[in-house]
């Protein structure tokens, strides 16, 4: 990968991913909808602010997950997004689920893992938007590189197939 190439994509990861909105706790009604946000890869609640906006003019509550992704382990994301996600649906009637790359990820994790957490018609939709449910060719052209080692673990969990480099 050339260098301008790499510089870019490192300065449009810190302008877009640090800014973080700490939102209040959700306030349900007993019909409110709610709507789960999960960011993608190095992104903050922040990368999702559009979803957001657009929700709540559409009346659902929202709720943006928060996550540190960069340098982290796959076992640390999933333990910070299922704190916020247990949090987040408590006492929701219906709860809905929106991730972008990564965050579909965090979203299909979670509902794996605590499949006993919604009952009756509690979740509705579930959408993941650009998820690498079978992994990444990005992730794939820049395994080895400096880049995947600052990104971490989660990063390289994204290594499709053969090419995944062993623990």
């Amino acid at each position: 990968m050339k260098k301008p190439l790499v510089i870019c994509l490192i300065l449009l990861l810190s302008l877009t991913a640090c800014k973080s909105t700490n939102n209040p706790p959700v306030q349900y009604k007993p019909d409110d909808e709610l709507v789960v946000l999960a960011n993608g890869l190095g992104r903050s609640d922040w990368a999702m602010r559009y979803f957001a906006q657009q929700l709540k003019r559409a009346h659902y509550k929202v709720c943006s997950l928060n996550y540190a992704s960069l340098g982290q382990s796959v076992e640390a994301v999933f333990t910070q997004t299922t704190t916020q996600i247990n949090a987040c649906i408590a006492n929701a009637s219906k709860v809905h689920f929106v991730g972008h790359s990564l965050g579909g990820l965090v979203i299909r994790a979670y509902l794996q893992n605590n499949p006993r957490v919604f009952n009756g018609n509690t979740l509705g939709n579930v959408v993941l938007i650009g998820t690498p449910n079978k992994g990444s060719e990005l992730a794939n052209h820049l395994n080895g590189s400096w880049l995947m080692h600052i990104a971490g673990s989660v990063s390289q969990s994204l290594i499709t197939g053969s090419k995944r480099a062993t623990p």
